[in-house]
């Protein structure tokens, strides 16, 4: 028997709410029947009725559009609930949905903190309903095809890696015609936390623990420097060495540039081989050492993965749900990963099954960003001696 589409409520329609739009939208059209937007909510009515229009001139049925969680929880016809918000926004919202009945997914971090991570955890037990943290970095095919490699363990231990990233918070992309600008929130810390550990510190963190496990201590150091237009502080730079339990060893930086001298670099080495990558979210534009000296460019490994993951039964990677192309593009939400995150956050719905990232694991992400933050603030190792501890 088929399926009814989950009826999805999109809850935030500026840059990223876009993007998960435009996802859902691209997977429709390539066949993807597992969601449909019913609903669109924004506290600016203009910009809400911007993206249900969107959405019909696109062939959908147009969505309905809400100013106000309240009026969208009390609603009937939605399923679940999709929250694109300023992070210190995400556990509220999250829970009031819970105790309304919705499946939720919500955007990167989980919360602002991890005490808010706790309630948005709590909340989700109480209600018996799924939980699915967006986080599109992991649903990269590239990030994955590494991970495959480090699991056939013809590179050997694991041993360390270096990864910087040079990043400006004016950074914007083009997505299917629309400029996408970075909020200004992101530089606030009492809505977005810190910019270079909350907002893009998590990638790191959640790629880094999808790859390499658990990590059980961080030793880290930040400089401050005034925010933009002279307001707040912001990290000019952020230095941390992340050490994990099978005892590889992870050095990370991430600094403030100009949008024009962005640059990002990653080197990972093991016992019998190297791999490097001059792009951060993906496995691209570099190459693999393998043990005998033989140099292969990063897209065999994606190309290779591909090929296979089928085979793999990766539902992770669901037709429809992302482009089997070798490069991601963060203008193009299929090649990275926003609609793997929408499709598995389906398939847990209709399964019952856990989402691959529940608010569980997104807790243990915002435990070590905010083990990173008290390194540095108190200038000594933080220990996580258990991910769910205090």
């Amino acid at each position: 028997m088929t399926q009814q589409p989950v009826r999805l409520a999109l809850i935030g329609c500026g840059g990223m709410g876009l993007r998960h739009a435009l996802a859902a939208l691209h997977m429709r059209r390539k066949g993807y029947s597992g969601l449909m937007l019913t609903a669109v909510c924004d506290e600016n009515e203009a910009k809400a009725h911007e993206l249900a229009g969107l959405i019909e001139r696109d062939g959908s049925e147009r969505p309905r559009v809400f100013t106000s969680t309240e009026q969208l929880f009390d609603s009937p016809g939605i399923d679940a609930v999709d929250i694109v918000l300023p992070t210190w926004l995400h556990h509220g919202i999250a829970v009031q949905a819970l105790e309304a009945g919705k499946h939720v997914m919500v955007e990167k971090p989980l919360a602002i903190s991890v005490e808010a991570g706790r309630l948005l955890c709590d909340a989700a037990i109480r209600s018996r309903r799924i939980v699915s943290v967006a986080e599109n970095y992991r649903r990269i095919p590239s990030n994955r095809a590494f991970k495959a490699l480090l699991e056939s363990g013809e590179l050997g231990v694991a041993q360390t890696m270096l990864m910087h990233k040079a990043a400006s918070f004016d950074e914007s992309y083009n997505v299917d015609g629309t400029v996408i600008t970075a909020p200004r929130w992101y530089t606030e810390p009492a809505k977005g936390g810190s910019y270079q550990i909350h907002e893009l510190g998590v990638h790191e963190i959640d790629l880094q623990r999808h790859w390499f496990g658990r990590i059980v201590s961080v030793t880290a150091d930040t400089s401050i420097e005034p925010g933009p237009g002279g307001v707040g502080e912001v990290e000019a730079t952020t230095l941390a060495t992340l050490r994990f339990q099978s005892g590889m060893v992870s050095h990370i930086a991430f600094l403030k540039s100009k949008t024009t001298h962005e640059r990002s670099r990653r080197l990972f080495m093991a016992s019998e081989g190297v791999v490097e990558s001059r792009v951060w979210h993906a496995w691209q534009d570099g190459e693999i050492v393998l043990p005998d000296g033989r140099k292969l460019p990063l897209e065999t490994m994606t190309r290779d993965y591909l090929a296979r993951v089928d085979t793999e039964k990766d539902r992770r990677l669901a037709p429809g749900s992302f482009e089997p192309v070798v490069y991601s593009n963060p203008n193009e939400p299929l090649t990275y990963g926003v609609g793997s995150a929408l499709h598995d956050f389906v398939h847990a719905i209709r399964s019952g099954e856990s989402p691959e990232i529940d608010p569980f694991d997104g807790l243990r992400t915002l435990r070590v960003c905010d083990a990173i933050l008290r390194s540095a603030r108190e200038r000594r190792t933080v220990e996580i001696s258990d991910e769910m501890s205090a």
